[in-house]
């Protein structure tokens, strides 16, 4: 059974609360916060379509990875009509969580208590986008996303930083 978040955590969560408000203002639900703190963040694409993100924050965050699902819509489809894979490289997702696919967004081995949730929330945007992607060409998400993550993370890192910094 999870117990409260630790002193350090909790001032690491008011730093990620900080991120999140000022990168997606009037978007960021937390839930729970006191404890199983999960965090929503609404996404509009650039093709106006309506989407919700949800991290489940680890007992031990940051030290370990988050989960990312998608919570709205529920029931993602292919462009051929069918249900997204659960579990599939070529669209970056990894199972059912209460009933909403989980996607990648860090290798779980590659993650360190430096990583933050605006960057986890930054990597499931650009998921979405090349899931809309998918949707127009019928071609994998995979297609989409390796040239956009790799040039996103040294921007995430940057903006991170700057917000850290001026907190001092």
């Amino acid at each position: 059974m999870f117990t409260a978040w630790s002193p350090s955590q909790i001032y690491r969560l008011k730093i990620e609360r900080e991120l999140l408000d000022k990168y997606f203002p009037e978007r960021v639900t937390w839930i729970s916060p006191r404890h199983s703190t999960k965090v929503e963040v609404k996404f509009e694409t650039n093709n106006n379509k309506s989407y919700a993100l949800l991290i489940n924050l680890p007992e031990d965050f940051p030290n370990s990875c988050p989960k990312l699902t998608i919570v709205s819509p529920k029931n993602l489809l292919q462009k051929n009509g069918q249900p997204l894979p659960e579990n599939n490289s070529e669209f970056h997702t990894l199972g059912v969580k209460d009933g909403c696919i989980s996607i990648c967004h860090f290798y779980p081995l590659h993650w360190n208590a430096q990583d933050t949730l605006y960057e986890v929330f930054m990597k499931g945007r650009l998921w979405l986008e090349a899931y809309e992607g998918h949707l127009n060409s019928g071609q994998p998400i995979s297609d989409y996303l390796p040239e956009q993550v790799d040039a996103l993370v040294p921007l995430i890192d940057l903006l991170t930083l700057s917000v850290l910094a001026n907190r001092s």
